[in-house]
């Protein structure tokens, strides 16, 4: 699969936040963190530039906060690595989730 270079291919829907997600890369002070965010910005774009695109606006911004705050809690990040899911997340976490999903599955139906 042939892919441009973002230098020369412009997505034709440009992402929310674009500039303000970058800078907030460049501000993260933990250098793993910092680097795995870069690794999920790089295979953003490639998948955009593949034509793989959201239905609405895609935030960049909320999402590397997301992120930055999964990968900074690093015994959880670390254990999820390995395929250990105790601690991962905690039980009232557990519950939200599978709480939300439970809901939205509902609406779908």
């Amino acid at each position: 699969m042939s892919v441009e270079s973002p230098s020369s291919a412009t997505p034709p829907e440009a992402f929310a936040n674009e500039v303000q997600a970058g800078e907030f890369i460049d501000s993260v002070s933990d250098p793993v963190v910092r680097n795995l965010l870069k690794l999920v910005a790089s295979q953003l774009v490639l998948y955009h530039l593949q034509a793989n695109r959201p239905d609405g606006q895609f935030d960049l911004l909320y999402c590397y906060r997301l992120l930055n705050d999964a990968f900074s809690s690093k015994p959880a990040f670390e254990r999820a690595l390995t395929g250990d899911s105790d601690g991962v997340i905690s039980e009232t976490e557990e519950e939200w989730v599978n709480g939300f999903f439970s809901i939205e599955k509902a609406r779908g139906e």
